[in-house]
């Protein structure tokens, strides 16, 4: 059973409580989204309706919007990149262990009774793990590789719980960046069409048969078609497609700077690529944008459990990830002890004394894993115990930190 603890009021709460009790009860002036200096902030106010507070603000929204570096964790600067396939997804468990068909247009008969169960309380970690996305970011992008319409496929047929979500004016957009390759030629296509004009030049120059030269551009087609795409591929498909998410969300207002991005995947397409977008920003941003880059590369081919269990734990992960002030680059994809990696890299101590049974770290590796009662209650502790772990963390340092003065 998972303990839910009861929210800790925010800071701002407690402002504003004080602000309205000196007679200050004027909110007219209060700008849902900050932002970032103080000349800024002459230049540009927002004016939102009575009532139109967006989640929660922090206490600089409340007395001022002048500060980029007390701003960063709020839903309207925080862009959050999430994979699909083995992040949210258990796309090995299904299609290599169980040997389930990867045709979604075969998907017309309704999933084995035992496979549906099964897949309950995944669905329902899923729907949890993306409702507490959204609920600290304005804009929560699952970013997948895959060709359309594969996101709502899927969803349609193993997760119907998801379509709410996960529909088209849903607060998750689904972006599939394969459509940003289709819009320009890679380097490799330009370098092979340049080089099959040689060869047909050379072929008529040699006064071969127009059909022979025609069958060979056909042919030279095809396979430069269904070759394997490079990683360095997938991996620029990501980066274009992260790049225009991110010019489109920090141009809510006039000089926006770009603050904080989070990329979550099992692979190192969406990590490189989110790298990538950081270094390149750099060259064009403002001197006074400070960008916040966190890239995690999470379990690679989970089980079922794992997956789940994977979900459950970022669910209460994401908002201390938000909330941290520095960059996070971090591979947990094969570590046995991943909270002693989240400890060092969010600085909270404490949560490398977190112990994940091994039996939910293990990849998936075609054959369907079992987990025994032991296992499962020490993973039910573990969730139990992470929420007071990080209320510590966020209600003041932890006492590993503190150093007594001589």
């Amino acid at each position: 059973m998972v303990t839910t603890l009861p929210s800790i009021p925010s800071s701002e709460s407690v402002h504003l409580h004080h602000f309205k009790r000196r007679g200050h009860d004027d909110s007219s002036g209060l700008s849902p989204v900050g932002t970032d200096d103080s000349d800024e902030a002459d230049e540009y106010e927002t004016k939102a309706p009575s009532g139109a507070w967006r989640r929660q603000l922090s206490p600089c929204s409340v007395f001022s919007a002048a500060s980029s570096g007390r701003l960063y964790a709020e839903p309207a600067q925080t862009l959050i990149f999430l994979d699909w396939d083995d992040t949210i997804f258990p796309c090995t468990e299904i299609f290599t262990t169980r040997n389930y068909t990867r045709r979604s247009r075969e998907w017309t008969k309704p999933l084995p009774p035992d496979l549906d169960e099964e897949l309950s309380a995944w669905r329902q970690a899923a729907g949890d793990f993306l409702q507490a996305a959204c609920a600290i970011s304005d804009r929560c992008v699952i970013l997948t590789n895959s060709r359309p319409p594969w996101v709502s496929a899927c969803i349609d047929h193993f997760a119907p719980n998801l379509k709410e979500i996960l529909a088209k004016n849903g607060p998750v957009r689904v972006v599939y960046a394969s459509e940003m390759m289709k819009k320009s030629k890679s380097k490799s296509d330009e370098i092979s069409e340049k080089a099959e004009g040689v060869i047909i030049k050379m072929l008529q120059s040699l006064g071969c048969f127009h059909g022979f030269v025609s069958k060979m551009v056909e042919s030279m087609a095809a396979m430069r078609q269904n070759a394997p795409k490079p990683h360095f591929d997938l991996t620029e498909a990501k980066f274009k497609a992260m790049r225009k998410e991110a010019e489109s969300f920090y141009s809510q207002y006039q000089g926006q700077t770009w603050k904080n991005i989070i990329s979550l995947g099992d692979m190192a397409y969406e990590h490189d690529a989110a790298k990538s977008l950081s270094s390149t920003r750099v060259a064009v941003s403002q001197p006074r944008e400070r960008l916040r880059t966190k890239s995690v590369v999470l379990l690679q081919s989970p089980s079922l459990h794992g997956l789940t269990l994977q979900l459950r734990i970022w669910s209460q992960l994401l908002p201390i990830c938000v909330r941290f002030d520095g960059d996070i680059d971090l591979y947990i994809e094969s570590s046995c002890t991943p909270f002693t990696e989240l400890a060092k890299a969010l600085q909270v101590p404490s949560l490398a004394r977190v112990k994940v049974p091994a039996v939910y770290t293990q990849p998936d590796m075609g054959v369907k894993t079992y987990v025994t009662a032991d296992e499962e209650r020490a993973a039910d502790e573990l969730l139990d115990n992470l929420p007071i772990l990080l209320h510590e963390a966020v209600l003041g340092p932890p006492r590993e930190t503190f150093v007594k003065a001589r």
